[in-house]
């Protein structure tokens, strides 16, 4: 018992003795002896030039080092700028390596970097050197237990960081805060990384942005272009006002909840990415409503870095396609290069039903009633096109909408109309689809087609007929150019009726310009599609066989309410 007791004071007595050295050996250790040599570890671990500041050893819990001022050189051909800057970092040594005679980092612990990542003119991003050295590198697999003549790669890990973009030598607006980030060699040819972070602006308080995860992995290889990579990410959490802010640099004024998840999966010079996207409860910042709009696309990308090799002869693509009932809403672009605007954009719409345009519209326009529904079919196709023989793009398509009735408990006639049609030019046969039949990106050259002036891309809604109780139908017309929104209303309504619809499309017209009985009007609605301000109308309204009683004109601006949406 006694010889059991005096081992047990001896172990005791040299955890002490162990702890005391801990405490009181560093002070009188000058760790900047290692900092060279530190230095030169850090160095070939990352493949970048590093300097560093003061250099403190520590030996509890672990031992290691705490370097100051630690900077990572970028690549002179990106940028002149540091790649990496940090005031602290922990390095912690592995305890095996020291009983070998040599430094190997186990853990580099960064604490508030900043990390800059910059492409270049080419399309290239200064990381992808750092993943080019790691591949090429024979470094074992991080958590390799048994020691060896390699070095094992260290766990790289970083928290409350800053990522900077730069485009060139112009650093952008965004940036990702609150980052967290670690990246390790899970196996010997394969290295994983997780990062979190919140995306914002530097030159807007942005707080409701969402959290943006990724993890994924990449693997070994020839050249960088040919490293495989697997990234799954999934941005949640996310304000739809606070989103367009960070997109735009301000708010549009649209709210919802976003969720946006997939993955992205093949090599740089070619790969695939899919997402989701979600908005929840869509809607305008100042109308609430009992119901909610749902919203879901799911988009599909595509990338080559080898000219021409999709079907259309472009490097990138991208579809998104969004359901609405019975029917759906198609996205497709293509073009040379996935950061610059698409050489082709092409939206259709598909038997989308009228219902669900009359729910969004409740969402998106103020004073329009809760109970607003309708019937009917929408069909539209548009592109946007660079035609060879212009010096801009320019907007083509049509669409139609078809046995609309649209009905609220407030309207004393339903409103319907058999069909409207419109669009920004007249085409004799519809676009073929490139090799899917559906949206092309090119048309053919001995397809006859009305354009309009490639600067004024005009939107025009052909006369329709819809009846208001009158002699003679009413017929609506009108366009939409970059001087704004301009809707003509002329024939005969009862006035009442006239106004019961006007008011369930949410516009209100002056008492003084709609008389009581059968009327014959001539209105004119002017006005923007962007924004929220209310159309002004203009005109006159007359009883059937008189002379004109009023002419004048009314602004809905002030029925509306103009204050700027909250941020």
């Amino acid at each position: 018992m006694s010889e059991h007791r005096s081992r047990r004071r001896k172990v005791i007595a040299g955890i002490v003795l162990a702890l005391l050295l801990a405490i009181v050996v560093p002070p009188f250790v000058n760790a900047n002896l290692f900092r060279a040599r530190l230095a030169r570890s850090v160095s070939n671990a990352l493949g970048r030039n590093v300097a560093m500041g003061d250099v403190n050893i520590r030996l509890l819990p672990l031992p290691g080092f705490e370097i100051e001022n630690f900077v990572v050189m970028d690549d002179p051909a990106f940028s002149a700028e540091p790649m990496l800057r940090a005031d602290s970092v922990t390095a912690r040594l592995r305890l095996t390596s020291l009983w070998r005679g040599r430094l190997e980092i186990a853990r580099l612990s960064f604490t508030d970097p900043s990390l800059n990542l910059v492409r270049n003119a080419a399309g290239h991003w200064n990381i992808e050197g750092l993943l080019a050295h790691a591949s090429q590198v024979s470094a074992a697999p991080t958590g390799k237990k048994k020691p060896e003549a390699r070095l094992r790669f260290p766990y790289i890990e970083a928290v409350t960081g800053r990522i900077n973009f730069k485009v060139e030598q112009n650093k952008l607006a965004h940036v990702l805060v609150d980052a967290d980030f670690s990246l390790w060699q899970e196996s010997e040819n394969q290295w994983n990384m997780r990062l979190e972070a919140r995306p914002t602006r530097t030159d807007a308080n942005l707080g409701d942005t969402g959290t943006l995860k990724l993890e994924g992995s990449f693997q070994r290889a020839d050249k960088i272009e040919n490293t495989p990579i697997k990234v799954n990410f999934d941005w949640q959490k996310a304000q739809l006002g606070q989103l367009t802010a960070l997109i735009y640099g301000r708010d549009r004024g649209w709210r919802g909840d976003v969720h946006v998840f997939g993955m992205l999966e093949g090599m740089p010079r070619q790969f695939e990415a899919k997402a989701t996207a979600q908005i929840n409860d869509f809607r305008r910042y100042d109308i609430a409503s009992e119901d909610s709009v749902n919203l879901t696309a799911k988009c599909l990308a595509d990338h080559s870095s080898v000219t021409g090799t999709d079907a259309n002869g472009f490097r990138n693509s991208f579809q998104c396609h969004v359901p609405f009932g019975a029917g759906d809403v198609e996205l497709r672009a293509f073009g040379e290069y996935w950061w610059h605007t698409p050489n082709y954009l092409g939206i259709r719409a598909n038997s989308v039903p009228v219902s669900a345009l009359a729910q969004i519209y409740r969402h998106a326009k103020r004073d329009v009633p809760h109970d607003l529904t309708g019937s009917g079919v929408l069909n539209a196709y548009f592109s946007r096109v660079n035609f060879p023989d212009a010096q801009h793009p320019r907007w083509i398509g049509q669409g139609t909408l078809a046995n609309v009735h649209l009905s609220s408990a407030q309207l004393t006639n339903d409103f319907n109309f058999s069909s409207a049609r419109f669009g920004f030019s007249q085409v004799e046969q519809a676009p073929e689809g490139p090799s899917s039949g559906s949206l092309s990106p090119r048309l053919k050259a001995e397809k006859s087609v009305r354009l309009p002036d490639p600067d004024q891309n005009v939107f025009t809604v052909d006369p329709f007929t819809a009846d208001f109780g009158g002699t003679k139908v009413l017929t609506i017309g009108g366009a939409n150019s970059p001087q704004g929104l301009q809707l003509t209303i002329k024939g005969d309504a009862d006035a009442k009726r006239l106004s019961s619809t006007a008011q369930m499309l949410g516009l209100q017209l002056p008492a003084s310009i709609v008389p009581s009985g059968l009327v014959n009007v001539d209105y004119q609605l002017t006005g923007h599609w962007t924004g929220f301000a209310a159309p002004a109308i203009t005109g006159a309204a007359r009883p059937e066989g008189h002379a004109p009683i009023a002419t004048e004109t009314a602004s809905n601006q002030q029925h509306a309410k103009t204050s700027k949406p909250r941020r």
